[in-house]
This record gives C-alpha cells, sequence and structure tokens, in this order.
C-alpha cells in the first residue's frame, strides 16, 4: 500500500522533502501506510494532533509547509479544517485547479480515508489503486548495495575475531 500511495501522492505534484500532514490517529492502518509511502518516496509525514484546535492545527500545517492534509472525514475532522484552513469548504477536489489558501499556502489538496467521498478531498483509496505500476526508486547509493554491505559485514567481523584473538591470554 505504500507504493500506491507514495504513486498518488506523486500524482498531486509532492516530491521528495515534500511534508505530508496525517489528522489520522497514530494507530489508524491508512497512517501507517503514510509511513511506508514515506519511506518508500522521501516525502516527510507529519502527524497532526486535531486536539490543537483551528488555530494550533494551522499552525503545524504552516510550520510544516505542508503540501498535503490526510484526514478521517468525520464531521469533527471538517469543522476542524473548514476553521483551520479557510477556503477547504467551498474547494472542488473534481477540479483541475489546485487548492490555495492564503492561511497556509504550501498546501495543495486534501485527501479523505472514508469511504464515502467528501467535499473538497480526494478518496484515499483511489489514491491506493495506482499500485499497479512498480514504483521506480533511485538507485542505491555503492555502499548501500548489498554486496558491499556483505564486504563490510565480513570485514568487521574478522576485525571482531582479531580483537577477541588479542585479548586472549597467551598458552603456556
Amino acid at each position: 500500500y505504500g507504493d500506491g500511495l507514495a504513486r498518488g501522492l506523486a500524482e498531486f505534484g509532492v516530491q521528495a522533502g515534500d511534508a505530508v500532514a496525517s489528522l489520522l490517529s497514530p494507530d489508524a492502518p491508512e497512517q501507517h501506510c503514510i509511513e511506508l509511502a514515506a519511506a518508500v518516496s522521501g516525502v516527510v509525514s507529519c502527524r497532526v494532533d486535531a486536539a490543537l484546535g483551528a488555530r494550533g492545527v494551522r499552525d503545524a500545517l504552516n510550520e510544516a509547509e505542508a503540501r498535503v492534509v490526510v484526514h478521517d472525514g468525520s464531521d469533527e475532522q471538517l469543522e476542524l479544517l473548514r476553521e483551520a484552513v479557510p477556503g477547504f469548504g467551498g474547494y472542488a477536489s473534481r477540479t483541475a485547479r489546485a487548492f490555495f489558501s492564503p492561511a497556509v499556502p504550501s498546501l495543495k489538496c486534501f485527501v479523505s480515508t472514508a469511504l464515502d467521498m467528501q467535499p473538497a478531498s480526494h478518496n484515499y483509496q483511489h489514491l491506493l489503486a495506482l499500485d499497479a505500476r512498480p514504483l521506480e526508486l533511485p538507485p542505491l547509493a555503492d555502499d548501500a548495495k548489498p554486496e558491499s554491505l556483505k564486504d563490510r559485514w565480513e570485514q568487521r567481523k574478522k576485525a571482531a575475531q582479531r580483537d577477541d584473538d588479542d585479548r586472549r591470554p597467551a598458552a603456556p
């Protein structure tokens, strides 16, 4: 699921280093998928506690320079977003136009994990459907390739063995 979500976020122009904010519970399955997507794509996952209230959420989104907000689609979170991000309630996610609010200028779109479609939000399950193509990851650095990791492991093992041998008392 992490690959599909990473691909879906990339479709919204989210790139490595961009922040994806989440109002989800830390133990929500979708939150774990966000973490996996962040790991494979290089985006920054930042969880924002809804208990901060509208001003606190707006400040956190600005501090993180969040490009996307993932929410659970509950009435409480929708109301919180309407208060925190002016323009959220009037935004139609199905248009080609990107979202913009001067209150949170970095924010480009919203994603709802609710099963039904939410106004002003893209559907999380639709993002996961993009998992059909293989995700293209940047090439590994030479020192991170499996064969070089194995070589380093062997070198460390030999060095540890030499250290053990040096510490043993000489035979009489």
